[in-house]
């Protein structure tokens, strides 16, 4: 998978901005004759690339483009639009730049279905690309050839034909309503809460959910349960706030037992990476442990495990550190499971490390015989990811969810 906010592939050594790109960039390079067609896709991330410092300015003209020709559509987005935005910024980096064409058509399906919660109807996907496309045209400007639209066209089309056909394929409902039964503040700003579904969610874990509450409608956000709902029969989230507004802060100070909450359906693929017949490197920073903790929990319930499951878990102090205590007593009873913990700064147990994820997962080297499945921020995720491929883990042993943080 691409990480999020680099531009076109990854590789062992990030090609700063300016200098002379490796071979593996020259690889979309065309070495033969100007006349050979060159692949739409190819054509449209290399446009990318060149828009991706004024991905902003470009989705600023997306929303107003689409509210100008369809203004109705404007009651089904928040009054704040830069969470809104941040999360198209990171769909479109990972689908252009993704090389893998079997992960770009399930990332698109689960967008597809997932943006039934919104009550997108088919038509509505004509009317997002033509703002999509006018908006990419204004900012390219003289780069905006025929060729490039073309190729943009082309590719938007293919995508939201995916989208469509998964949103008409799915047979569940667009939403769940659930209802909050506990809600636990941990420190200053953390909250434990525990949601019952009106009915049982088939989450696997390692999934997600995007969550609306009553205190912030229309404005929806990503969050792992860290628990096996299926078998629980409720929903246990883990949420840090935030920023000093935004739907992080309201659910952790605001959200009271006996709130309703609205529900998306799971998305996210990172459990099938966790099978018996690979050791695995979980990373997780923060509450991105949610998913890391379901899928451990997954793992020791049942009668089969890798040889070697690896943990690090980090945060920036170890009152953060809240899945800790359950982890630790999972990898006392299991032989499999091995667990390292690591804070940034403030007191520290002698059973924690001093320093940051990406350089202490990096310093045991590459972990080549792991799969790995990485859980935190998206800068959490960039900086540790590159430091593995540095370190000469492949590419594609790396694997994390794009949206589950904000």
């Amino acid at each position: 998978m691409q990480l999020p906010g680099l531009q076109g592939h990854l590789h062992p050594v990030m090609t700063p901005a300016g200098t002379t790109p490796t071979d593996a960039d020259a690889a979309d390079t065309p070495t033969v004759d100007a006349a050979v067609e060159i692949h739409p896709r190819v054509v449209v991330r290399r446009s990318f690339a060149g828009l991706e410092p004024r991905l902003d300015e470009v989705l600023r003209r997306f929303y107003s483009e689409l509210f100008a020709l369809a203004p109705e559509l404007r009651t089904l987005f928040p009054i704040d639009m830069s969470t809104q935005r941040a999360r198209i910024a990171r769909a479109l980096r990972h689908v252009i730049n993704e090389s893998d064409e079997a992960d770009t058509q399930a990332f698109l399906a689960q967008l597809g279905r997932d943006h039934r919660k919104f009550d997108i109807l088919d038509e509505h996907y004509d009317v997002f690309g033509r703002a999509l496309l006018n908006a990419i045209g204004q900012t390219a400007g003289t780069t905006w050839t025929a060729e490039v639209a073309a190729a943009w066209r082309q590719t938007y089309d293919e995508f939201a034909d995916i989208m469509r056909g998964a949103a008409r394929a799915e047979k569940n409902p667009a939403t769940w309503s659930a209802q909050v039964t506990a809600h636990r503040r941990i420190g200053h700003d953390l909250a434990l809460l525990r949601l019952e579904p009106e009915s049982i969610l088939d989450i696997h874990p390692g999934q997600y959910l995007a969550v609306e509450i009553p205190q912030r409608p229309r404005l929806w956000c990503y969050l792992s349960p860290a628990n096996l709902p299926a078998a629980d029969g409720f929903i246990e989230l883990y949420v840090k706030a935030v920023g000093s507004t935004g739907l992080s802060r309201a659910i952790v100070s605001s959200t009271q037992a006996g709130d309703r909450w609205r529900l998306g359906p799971p998305l996210g693929r990172l459990g099938r990476y966790a099978s018996a017949e690979r050791s695995l490197l979980l990373v997780g920073g923060g509450t991105g442990i949610a998913p890391i903790h379901s899928i451990v929990r997954h793992i020791a319930a049942g009668d089969r495990h890798p040889n070697d499951v690896s943990v690090f878990y980090g945060a920036r102090t170890a009152e953060e550190l809240h899945a800790l205590p359950e982890l630790r007593s999972l990898s006392y009873r299991h032989d499999w499971l091995n667990v390292a913990a690591a804070v940034e700064g403030g007191t520290r147990r002698a059973d924690m490390q001093l320093g940051r994820l990406p350089e202490l997962v990096a310093r045991y080297g590459a972990w080549s015989d792991f799969e790995v499945i990485l859980s935190g921020s998206p800068g959490m995720l960039r900086a540790t990811g590159n430091a593995m491929l540095i370190a000469g883990t492949a590419r594609e042993r790396i694997h994390f969810d794009p949206f589950t943080i904000d």
